[in-house]
């Protein structure tokens, strides 16, 4: 059967890596993989795979051990994973600039088989992990040495493809276990509502350690079309300028390429500036972070009709993508203050995403909820004790498994699995799915809708270019909400009596060069400075907010020091004083009042 003809469950009836061979089969001479000035066909992405496959089985891989992969960005990553899967193993993506700590943590908690990698990250590795390294360079002549013909192994759709490690936006990282009927149940959702070719050109920019990179090498190795990797890591790599990815595009002939939110705003920022166009793309995904309307609708409409501008929403338990949303599917003129909601759309096909309250019942419409994401895709769950949890154990609360071990593993279903994201949306009137943020710190629902609200009310606003609002009893401090700020213009007085003025409910305002973020581009929470204590700011009398004197620039990105800060009047700001010691004197205050009362009358 032609890939072409692999929907639904004839495609999640098969492997990752048969997939691919199927396209080798069909077009073995088709350019598979770019890099640079380097290409390689299907056929010897192939052979090299398969060879390396050998190696591994050699050595006795057994069946779903974890082989981390760990290099710098060249075909080799792509040959590493694709020998994973063909000798019975599954990948955990390694990205060598990360932090050593980070390395060391993954490593620790996966504890592989082996580490695919090169020479030259072999000190670092080794200090890391005590797991035999096969460096694809220098152990070169030893795997050259292999057949080039395929293994015959037992791996089937239910069996461990690789270990998505979560971003670490609410937590640290945790490794989430994905099988290969997870991810073909992505590439399903993604040729059926994409239609993706053999003619497309799938640019490939993000960084290794990220499910993303697992979507892009799939969606084209997948679909016969052919890989182009970016030399640079536009994700992370701050001196990657958008003119260059945008040089890259156009010379590359790219038709196809998914970006971050952060990176997919700088992008837009400068085609908007030089008025300029993206060449061939077709499509042009954009994820990984909230994305609101306005930002949507003013690339598409620069891009024109010819281009296909989607917000994709989906967390790594769930195989990258689940919903999606283009502008096209809005029904009538764009609602009224698009800057102020994220419009993700609804599922891809063969997913079921439902928006519940605490008890796990469906919400009506109009009303927000958790949202809850079922179906094929949902993974196994997390890394328990250094090993994958059995198929069909429970590995963690948030993510509901089949209490029986299937007895097929033919792909079919026993029994669903769910995983409740900890993220908030509503199912609005006309049917589409709206991200409304995030329940974190163990807050509620309600306090989680409340922050948002303030956020999108804040970004609209033409003095702001960016912001966050923060609970400031996070780290046990008297409760309330902050507003961290990033000024529109950053060489300018910064005047937070507007925000105070749009923001019912604020009690601070800290402005701040820029946000702090993930590795992944997502704001972290836990590195936002703490604002600088009310009582250590001298407020000239009567001013309603310590905006009458620019407040100093918050400085600290790590929260090891006070930011400088805004503190408000308003109801807000009433909630901050009521402590302990405030409600002493509160009471003392009013008791003398109601004495005086009581002996004029």
């Amino acid at each position: 059967m032609s890939q072409d003809a692999r929907t639904g469950a004839a495609l999640l009836g098969t492997t990752l890596h048969q997939v691919f061979e199927d396209r080798v089969r069909q077009a073995p001479d088709a350019v598979a993989l770019r890099f640079g000035t380097e290409q390689m066909s299907y056929d010897l992405l192939n052979q090299r795979a398969n060879r390396l496959a050998w190696f591994l089985r050699e050595r006795r891989l057994p069946a779903e051990g974890l082989v981390a992969v760990s290099m710098e960005r060249s075909p080799d990553l792509i040959v590493a994973m694709l020998a994973v899967l063909k000798a019975g193993g599954a990948y955990v993506p390694v990205e060598p600039s990360a932090p050593q700590e980070l390395i060391r943590r993954v490593l620790e908690a996966t504890r592989p088989f082996a580490v695919l990698t090169h020479e030259s990250q072999r000190a670092r590795l080794a200090d890391a992990v005590g797991s035999p390294l096969v460096c694809l360079d220098s152990d070169a002549a030893q795997i050259a040495r292999q057949p080039t013909g395929p293994l015959l192994t037992r791996v089937g759709p239910r069996d461990l493809a690789c270990v998505f490690f979560t971003s670490g936006s609410s937590g640290p990282p945790k490794g989430s276990f994905i099988e290969h009927r997870n991810l073909l149940t992505a590439l399903r959702g993604w040729l059926e509502v994409f239609g993706f070719t053999p003619a497309d050109r799938h640019l490939q920019t993000t960084t290794f350690e990220f499910d993303v990179f697992t979507g892009d090498w799939l969606r084209a190795l997948g679909s016969g079309g052919t890989l182009v990797l970016a030399e640079r890591n536009f994700t992370l790599d701050r001196t990657a300028g958008v003119e260059e990815l945008h040089a890259l595009v156009s010379a590359e002939r790219i038709t196809v390429m998914e970006t971050s939110t952060l990176l997919g705003r700088r992008l837009s920022a400068y085609l908007l500036a030089s008025r300029a166009g993206l060449g061939d793309v077709r499509l042009l995904m954009v994820g990984a972070a909230k994305w609101y309307l306005d930002e949507h609708l003013r690339l598409q409409e620069h891009l024109g009709d010819r281009v296909r501008v989607v917000n994709t929403y989906g967390v790594a338990e769930a195989a990258i993508d689940n919903t999606y949303f283009e502008v096209s599917m809005l029904r009538g003129p764009a609602p009224d203050h698009p800057g102020r909601i994220s419009i993700i759309g609804k599922p891809f096909p063969g997913t079921e995403i439902t928006v519940v309250d605490a008890a796990g019942a469906a919400v009506p419409a109009g009303q927000p909820g958790e949202i809850r994401i079922g179906g094929p895709a949902v993974g196994r769950g997390y890394l328990v004790g250094g090993k994958p949890p059995p198929d069909g154990l429970p590995a963690e609360l948030s993510v509901q498994l089949p209490v029986q071990r299937p007895a097929s593993r033919s792909g079919a279903d026993i029994a669903p699995r769910h995983h409740y994201t900890g993220d908030i949306g509503v199912i609005r009137q006309d049917g589409l799915l709206e991200y409304v943020g995030r329940v974190e710190d163990g807050r509620t629902l309600e306090e989680a809708c409340q922050r948002a609200r303030l956020e999108a009310v804040i970004r609209e606003h033409p003095r702001v270019s960016d912001c966050v609002v923060a609970n400031l009893a996070r780290d046990g401090g008297a409760p309330g909400l902050a507003a961290y700020v990033v000024p529109a213009d950053p060489d300018g007085a910064f005047d937070a009596g507007p925000v105070f003025s749009i923001a019912d409910g604020l009690d601070a305002v800290v402005p701040l060069p820029a946000l702090p973020r993930t590795r992944a581009g997502k704001i972290d929470l836990s590195r936002l400075p703490l604002p600088a204590p009310r009582e250590s700011l001298s407020a000239p009398a009567g001013a309603g907010w310590a905006g009458s004197r620019k407040g100093a620039a918050g400085t600290s990105l790590k929260g090891s020091g006070p930011a400088g800060v805004y503190y408000g009047s308003g109801s807000g700001c009433l909630r901050m004083l009521i402590t302990v010691p405030g409600c002493v004197i509160l009471l003392i205050f009013f008791g003398l009042v109601a004495l005086l009362w009581t002996m004029g009358h």
